[in-house]
């Protein structure tokens, strides 16, 4: 080839290059020999990568090359047109399918012979997929439009149908297609439709309107249509009709009527019948000042004696006969009530033989068709038996309100009367154990001691059943050492569990912390009466007690203490019974075990206070497990406590002059005697009066009880105070009480300092002068000779 051929082969390469066509020359194996810039670019391959592979094993899919192949070599074997035109897929370097449109011829030599073929193409992939799309697309709006119940229509300017979703009952859709709109329907609909559809041409806004067609049964039907604007090249060019059967909705409408027609009929007939048969009296009256009454039921006659007539022949009638007691309230209610809503009174109206009679007045307004009152329509009925039998519930519960709070008072006065020779009792006994005494002396009076502490608990129990019942208990928040309060508790229990050869195991979980929070003197208490049964109903094995923590926040904690023991065992239909009060779960158990069966009652009601509970598991013969969820706080950093307590050194209390107030001659023995054994000078007062005359600022301490007669315990604090402005020190006021625990509430509102409870020891006035007399004081008190 010449050099001038060469370059003309060249150009004409570039130019095959410039070309959006895919271009590509097979030889008679189906090798490439040639293949354009766009060919490459689709298949993802360099041309030089190209040339020499062969077409069909490289680019076109298996499951259908052999089939190309086939064709390929019939058009050069002449047996099918050289000059083709068809649609083929090809396989690109990314495993992409690309479906082209083929065009191809043959190439000749120069004598004619077949020695190639050459193709062209173009990627028709995307518009396949968009034809694709729009088909689908087109389907699926077909098919909504064909599954909606409204008929939906497209209609040229001249009413045409071009598309109809449903034809009309009676009609076949194809046979619809192409025919005008208005050869279905009446002159007076075909009037409407023109005249709806030439709005919508000519102004491009949406239209409506109603037809009736009748069906080739002679059946009518009723549509609402509305009418849509198809806008192309700013033009209205088609209407889109989209007409609603409605006419179920318009036999019901008829129906409705009818019924309505039939029901006023039927109440014209039966008006007076059924206002005479009802219990309840219908009215109307004005919405006047007096409320003068229009109408009233046959059956006043039978409620309250009177005529119809009675009440509308006189406008003040109605007025009149309510109870002087309320018609003021009735007036005023009637005066200010929203005319839009149901209303109800009560009040009572005076019966033609001269009773009142309590009725319940229901009405609501009537309103006219400029929506303004009109008159009241309402209904009376007597529910004075009603009202007899509400008074006669409270009065019964006034009855019972009344008796429950003088048992209160009874159980709090019979505790307060049964303590004070009680605590003498105990004291002398503890004094007389602290003496010389014969072996059976000291048994003698550690009987009578024993006894004492027993009625003295269940003396306890029944105060604070009263307090409970009262409300009276309240829990105090004092920040206390979990650990020691423990240890107390099991150093109590101990030799009583040993005496009886039983185990007692105590074990305290780690994660139980330090100090918490809460009423550590309830806590005691309710654990006392758990471990303390425990005890008491064990005669062999032993008691296993368990304290750990089952819930913990940053600011709350829930201890939990398990009591477990060997003892008898409760049946699982008495768990309930156990925690009521006044009940234990057998009659011989506590002839043999003693106690009036409230301990557990009140442990429940105090660890619920507390947030918490108490879950009893028990087998009959084998033993109970208590399980008692305690709910404490945590205590802030800053929160006061001091370890031990504000415990005396061994100074003593030789300085002290206590002012003892006290009017009961035995407990004032008893009192002196403890008092004066610690030390301490002890002036005596028989009542206040006494008190106030012999108090001055020499005293370090008062000691009063609170329930003297005349002048009691919190006016004497009150008094006491008042003379104390006058001095330079403050002075402790304690009071000294039989009826309850040391009672928070009752401290802060009068001037009492602290309570300690009777019977009072050693113990507790010591604790006393720990919390309120310092060290610095009793030094700085000269020494009494």
């Amino acid at each position: 080839m010449s050099t001038q051929e060469k370059e003309k082969n060249e150009q004409a390469m570039q130019y095959l290059d410039i070309v959006d066509t895919i271009i590509v020359a097979l030889d008679l194996s189906g090798n490439i020999t040639f293949i354009n810039k766009a060919g490459c670019e689709l298949l993802g391959y360099g041309k030089h990568a190209l040339l020499g592979q062969n077409w069909f094993d490289q680019f076109i899919p298996g499951d259908i090359r052999e089939a190309v192949k086939a064709k390929f070599k019939s058009r050069l074997d002449g047996h099918t047109n050289l000059y083709a035109s068809y649609e083929s897929v090809l396989i690109t370097r990314k495993s992409e399918e690309k479906l082209i449109a083929w065009h191809n011829n043959a190439i000749h030599d120069d004598t004619a012979n077949i020695i190639g073929m050459l193709f062209s193409g173009d990627d028709v992939t995307q518009k396949i997929r968009d034809r694709e799309k729009l088909a689908s697309s087109e389907a699926r709006w077909r098919s909504i439009l064909e599954a909606t119940q409204d008929h939906i229509m497209v209609l040229d300017r001249e009413g045409i149908i071009y598309y109809i979703n449903h034809a009309a009952p009676g009609l076949k859709k194809e046979d619809v297609i192409k025919t005008s709109v208005y050869q279905y329907v009446d002159e007076t609909a075909h009037k409407a439709m023109e005249s709806c559809f030439k709005h919508v041409f000519d102004t491009g806004e949406n239209g409506e309107y109603s037809v009736s067609y009748q069906d080739s049964e002679g059946c009518d039907h009723f549509y609402q249509s509305t009418v849509s604007p198809m806008i192309e090249g700013g033009k209205v060019t088609s209407v889109i009709v989209s007409a609603r059967d409605v006419t179920a909705m318009k036999k019901t409408d008829s129906d409705l009527i009818l019924l309505q027609d039939q029901l006023n009929h039927a109440l014209q007939n039966q008006l007076d019948r059924v206002l005479t048969l009802s219990t309840s009296v219908i009215y109307t009256r004005k919405m006047s000042e007096h409320y003068a009454l229009t109408f009233m039921g046959e059956g006043i006659q039978s409620q309250l004696g009177y005529s119809p007539a009675d009440f509308t022949d006189d406008p003040d009638f109605w007025v009149n006969h309510i109870h002087p007691d309320d018609k003021q309230r009735v007036l005023q209610e009637l005066s200010s009530f929203d005319d839009h809503e149901e209303h109800i009174q009560e009040y009572r109206f005076r019966h033609k033989n001269g009773n009142y009679l309590w009725m319940h007045d229901e009405f609501r307004v009537s309103h006219d068709t400029n929506n303004k009152p009109r008159e009241l329509i309402g209904a009376w009925v007597d529910i004075t038996r009603n009202k007899i039998y509400e008074e006669n519930l409270k009065q019964a519960k006034l009855n019972s309100d009344a008796a429950n709070k003088a048992k209160s008072t009874f159980l709090a006065v019979i505790g307060h009367e049964l303590r004070t020779p009680l605590n003498v009792v105990l004291g002398m006994s503890n004094i007389l154990l602290k003496g010389e005494l014969t072996n059976q002396q000291r048994e003698d009076v550690a009987t009578i001691l024993t006894a004492a502490s027993e009625l003295q608990r269940i003396i306890e129990d029944i105060v604070d059943y009263v307090k409970l019942e009262s409300g009276g208990i309240r829990l105090k928040d004092d920040v206390f050492a979990v650990r020691d309060t423990i240890a107390r508790i099991a150093g109590r229990f101990r030799p009583l569990a040993e005496k009886k050869n039983l185990k007692f195991d105590v074990t305290v979980s780690s994660k139980v912390p330090r100090l918490c929070v809460g009423d550590e003197g309830r806590i005691i208490q309710v654990l006392n009466n758990i471990i303390g049964n425990a005890i008491k109903f064990t005669n062999q094995g032993g008691i296993d007690i368990k304290v750990d923590v089952a819930i913990v926040t940053k600011t709350t904690l829930e201890l939990m203490v398990t009591v477990q023991d060997t003892g008898i065992g409760i049946e699982r239909d008495q768990y309930r019974l156990i925690f009521n009060k006044f009940i234990q779960v057998d009659d011989s158990r506590s002839r043999s075990h003693g106690g009036i069966g409230l301990g557990l009652s009140i442990a429940r009601e105090l660890v619920e206070m507390m947030d918490g509970g108490i879950k009893l598991n028990s087998i009959l013969g084998q033993g109970s497990t208590f399980t008692i969820h305690l709910g404490l706080k945590l205590p802030k950093e800053n929160s006061a406590y001091k370890e031990g307590g504000n415990k005396l050194l061994p100074i003593g209390y030789s300085r002290l002059k206590v002012l003892l107030v006290e009017d009961d001659q035995q407990q004032q023995i008893l009192l002196q005697e403890i008092i004066e054994k610690l030390g301490c000078r002890v002036v005596v007062a028989w009542g206040g009066k006494e008190a106030l005359s012999l108090f001055d600022s020499d005293y370090d301490i008062v000691f009063t009880d609170v329930t003297m007669p005349g002048m009691d315990g919190y006016e004497l604090s009150q008094r006491l105070r008042q003379r104390m402005m006058a001095y330079d020190k403050p002075i402790p006021i304690v009071g000294v009480t039989a009826i309850c625990q040391e009672d928070d509430e009752v401290i802060r509102e009068s001037e009492l300092d602290a309570c300690v409870s009777k019977p009072t020891d050693s113990k507790a006035i010591e604790e006393i002068f720990a919390a309120y007399i310092s060290h610095d004081d009793i030094e700085a008190i000269p020494k009494i000779h």
